[in-house]
């Protein structure tokens, strides 16, 4: 379609190495099962396009009067990476290579070339650190790497079916308004809470800041409220769909649940890089950053929706011992992914950057195609390759 090739061309950054039968053999699978779950609804079958491009974001776009799912597979290479990171990167500096190069590609996204020269440099710097084993060589990793893909692709799915089908649209909604209430809570439900939280966080806050804490948090689901809700709609919708995958494929659930938690994790990962590397959003930090706060809502408030998807699911048993194993997953990411990335990596490039700005002044700086290639991509390809499934 040359509609849909001009506006890739127009709006992306890709490789032309892309196989065709590789991404049908990888995600026909995926349409398949989201096809039969919901079958009978008007939008049931829809244009699904897939790329590969350093740009990394999947969206929603009508061209040549099609409304289309547009994913970008780049974001499964993205978990691959970081979730190789959780498990088996010794050091900050086996990471500072995966974590400089979505630096630099953001950068030439947000179109800052001193931040992206910065981050080049450093992938460059640190190539011989990078020697995590490949994915396919641990099986859990694999499948944990697979069930991340499928959530965010069913996730994006969701989204689709929703703009054009109002009967689903209304029923997802109605799923995501009992996800933002939550379980009832009185004070003394929130005094258990704390105390729990206070043994295996000892001295992090005051049951005074705890409470202070969860009225703040009250207050911001209630002001994004319409946002929330359908993001939380295909959450769950992406979560039950992961659940099935297992089922299909002979993983135990938790494997499941853990996945979506890391993919919700590793999103949250990759906001925080696509903030810090714009330097015009970078200044504001991040805990002001509203992409970053609904992610965290939206990963606090799905795990409210793992018991309702494990009796959907016939998988109560599963589900009732995960609880400990998913904060020790959590405290992992931020032992493994988030910590290194915040507090050493980004200062890093970010200080670079500041003294190549100063250095170099803006006419001197090599040309974005220059850097693109120095991190495998290729500018310059007369068409980006897709595949429409």
């Amino acid at each position: 379609m040359k509609e849909l090739s001009a506006y890739l061309g127009a709006t992306r950054i890709g490789r032309s190495d892309i196989d065709y039968e590789h991404n049908r053999l990888l995600y026909i699978p995926i349409i398949e099962l989201l096809r039969s779950t919901i079958k009978g609804i008007q939008r049931e079958r829809c244009e699904v396009v897939i790329v590969y491009t350093l740009n990394r974001f999947t969206e929603i776009t009508r061209i040549a009067g099609k409304t289309m799912l547009i994913y970008d597979r780049y974001v499964g290479q993205a978990f691959s990476a970081l979730t190789r990171i959780l498990y088996w990167s010794p050091n900050t500096e086996t990471s500072a290579r995966a974590f400089a190069r979505m630096f630099a590609e953001q950068a030439i996204v947000s179109g800052d070339a001193p931040g992206s020269l910065a981050g080049t440099m450093l992938f460059e710097k640190t190539s011989k650190y990078w020697n995590l084993p490949q994915s396919i060589s641990n099986v859990n990793v694999a499948s944990q790497i697979r069930l991340q893909e499928i959530f965010v692709f069913a996730h994006e799915y969701c989204h689709l079916i929703m703009a054009d089908n109002v009967d689903f649209r209304d029923s997802r909604r109605r799923i995501g308004n009992l996800l933002m209430e939550g379980p009832d809570k009185n004070d003394g439900d929130i005094a258990q809470d704390y105390a729990a939280f206070s043994e295996r966080y000892p001295k992090r806050s005051t049951y005074k800041q705890w409470r202070q804490m969860r009225e703040d948090d009250l207050a911001f689901t209630a002001l994004h409220a319409d946002e929330l809700r359908d993001e939380l709609a295909c959450d769950e919708f992406a979560l039950y769909i992961v659940l099935l995958a297992c089922k299909m494929l002979k993983i135990d659930a938790q494997h499941g649940f853990k996945s979506v938690f890391l993919a919700m994790r590793n999103i949250r990962t990759l906001s925080y890089i696509r903030q810090l590397a714009n330097p015009r959003l970078g200044r504001l930090g991040l805990a002001s950053a509203l992409p970053v706060r609904l992610l965290q809502k939206r990963q606090h408030l799905l795990r409210t929706s793992f018991g309702l998807a494990a009796m959907a699911c016939g998988v109560e048993e599963e589900f009732r011992s995960i609880g400990t194993e998913l904060m020790d997953l959590s405290d992992l990411h931020d032992r493994q992914v988030d910590n290194p990335l915040l507090f050493s990596v980004i200062p890093q490039l970010q200080n670079v950057r500041k003294k190549l700005f100063k250095k170099r002044g803006m006419s001197t700086f090599p040309e974005v195609s220059t850097i693109s290639r120095a991190l495998g991509w290729d500018p310059d390809a007369d068409k980006l390759k897709y595949t429409v499934i």
